[in-house]
């Protein structure tokens, strides 16, 4: 066999090893979302029904511990484990987006770099185990603060279930941007349900 033939071999071998361990790597990633958990629109519709009014002591809480001058996204893993934190800085003078937003994953709630955000947005410890609080009473996983606040419910898979929370009526402009029928349905006046799939597939609510 000659040399060249060789170093094809390995070239191609070593490609098809990889390819195939990113795709192991992939699906246990998969498998691992929402700790293996299935959910549907249903599960989604039946814990608004259930804990509506958790729902909102949630949104309330949360919008009145988030700086004004900031947005704050929060999902936890579990209790020991942010799975993913994002902070927007709404200054509307800056051209630098980096300037304007943090984003990090995986953190370890109790580590000096969590105490150092917290610090930063005038919480402790005990303000972010009171959001985990409210976020358990609210059977969701995650918020984004503002006008509407968003809650994830759960993750499915790769994708996200999640509710829009509207204080006031929702305006007849925006009930047709938001009751598409895929990615957005709405439930009623003050409610949106959201979809999202993640990486890879449609942003459409599965079909049940």
């Amino acid at each position: 066999m000659s040399k060249d033939l060789k170093w094809i071999i390995i070239i191609f071998g070593g490609g098809f090893l990889l390819l195939g361990g990113l795709a192991i790597i992939f699906i246990i990633i998969v498998l691992d979302s929402g700790n293996g958990k299935s959910y549907s629109k249903a599960d989604l519709i039946n814990n608004y029904q259930s804990k509506q009014s958790e729902l909102y002591q949630l949104k309330d809480f949360y919008n009145n511990i988030v700086p004004i001058d900031k947005v704050v996204e929060i999902e936890f893993a579990s209790d020991k484990e942010i799975a993913r934190l994002a902070v927007t800085n709404l200054i509307s003078t800056s051209k630098n987006y980096e300037e304007q937003y943090f984003c990090d994953w995986n953190l370890k709630i109790q580590s000096d770099k969590v105490d150092s955000i917290l610090s930063n947005l005038g919480w402790t410890q005990t303000t972010l185990s009171n959001v985990k609080s409210h976020l358990d009473k609210a059977n969701s996983i995650g918020i984004v603060s503002g006008e509407p606040v968003d809650i994830w419910f759960q993750r499915s898979g790769m994708g996200m279930y999640s509710y829009r929370l509207f204080s006031q009526p929702i305006p007849d402009s925006l009930k047709l941007k938001f009751n598409d029928g895929c990615s957005h349905i709405l439930l009623n006046d003050k409610v949106i349900l959201k979809y999202g799939s993640g990486a890879v597939g449609s942003d459409c609510f599965p079909k049940e």
